[in-house]
């Protein structure tokens, strides 16, 4: 029915692909092709499809005899070795390497949510900066490709204390040498590539070379099944959100370092040629691009390049306690700090 100010008339209409009224009394509905709807129900479908499997998949394999989940599980461990052939990974120590490393764990976490965008565009963190903690990186030609760290255990204590501290310090107190693994992350064109498998490895063979114990690491739930199967790590306590990290869940596992290559063994023996298990790829091929640490002293070039993260990221210093200050001094006495942190007492 038309008014008599002669405007157009009012279509109720129901939209089932966006589950909304539309219609005016001054403008139509717009009307979808048949190629919109299509595209619209697909990715509808597929969101459901994805958080279905996300939620279910942890259950399917629990209810699969244990080595056929097992077995279905190794389908994971692939490399691509023509994208891998002329990648170098070893322990950055100049300040170069450390923050391209830093700028592309930026990059990985604000596009996943993990944290917020920063303009120094480095994840830059209390525990990463520390002089002590090995930063590895995946290099192809001039490009941090592939990251990972391992923070030691040291007074500021471990980033899992902020989700586990009570299991962390069950550790501690059977006087365990303790690290963490934080901060992996790969360049969007080497993901599914094996990159990732390389880190872990050069991070394992550092932590057996350095005399640790046990290694902390945490994971998003869904991913906490390939730790524990794969990588024979144990559930450490329950998951957990972090406030650190915009609240995040995360799953807590350990790696007991002297016994995890003799369990991976037994674990898929006669399941499957023993070249398609993981302890072959973490201790039986040979990879000369993954260069292991022999020492681990602090080298000039670390202490350089935590005092350039220090100059970087000084909003970032300056707001950490006073204690950590403090500890931060003491270990670095030939960093000047007045600048930076101008209330550490002297």
């Amino acid at each position: 029915m038309h008014n008599g100010l002669d405007q157009k008339p009012y279509w109720p209409t129901y939209c089932r692909c966006t589950s909304t009224f539309e219609g005016s009394p001054i403008n139509p509905p717009t009307r979808l092709s048949p190629t919109e709807v299509f595209h619209r129900r697909t990715a509808r479908l597929s969101t459901v499809r994805t958080r279905v499997q996300s939620a279910a998949g942890p259950l399917l394999f629990s209810a699969l005899p244990r080595r056929a989940s097992r077995k279905l599980l190794l389908k994971y461990v692939r490399f691509d070795e023509a994208r891998l052939a002329d990648v170098r990974v070893y322990r950055a120590e100049t300040v170069g390497d450390i923050k391209a490393a830093l700028t592309l764990l930026h990059d990985v976490y604000t596009t996943v949510g993990i944290i917020k965008p920063n303009e120094a565009r480095l994840h830059v963190t209390k525990y990463n900066a520390l002089p002590t903690t090995m930063i590895f990186v995946a290099k192809k030609g001039d490009r941090v490709v592939g990251t990972l760290s391992m923070v030691l255990d040291t007074d500021l204590g471990l980033p899992a204390d902020s989700t586990h501290r009570a299991e962390v310090d069950s550790l501690r107190a059977q006087g365990l040498a303790l690290a963490e693994v934080v901060g992996t992350a790969c360049a969007s064109e080497y993901r599914g590539s094996g990159l990732v498998l390389y880190l872990y490895r050069i991070m394992v063979h550092s932590a057996l070379r350095a005399n640790l114990d046990r290694v902390v690491m945490r994971a998003a739930p869904k991913g906490a099944l390939l730790y524990e199967e794969l990588m024979v790590c144990q559930r450490l306590g329950a998951t957990r959100p972090d406030p650190l990290l915009n609240n995040k869940p995360f799953a807590a596992l350990t790696l007991d370092l002297q016994t995890c290559a003799d369990r991976a063994v037994r674990r898929f023996d006669g399941l499957v040629p023993y070249v398609k298990t993981p302890h072959y790829y973490f201790f039986g091929k040979d990879l000369p691009q993954l260069e292991v640490p022999d020492t681990f002293t602090v080298t000039t070039q670390r202490r350089e390049a935590v005092a350039s993260l220090l100059c970087a990221r000084h909003d970032l210093f300056r707001s950490l306690p006073t204690n950590e200050r403090v500890y931060y001094r003491s270990i670095l006495p030939e960093v000047d700090f007045s600048c930076l942190l101008p209330s550490v007492p002297i």
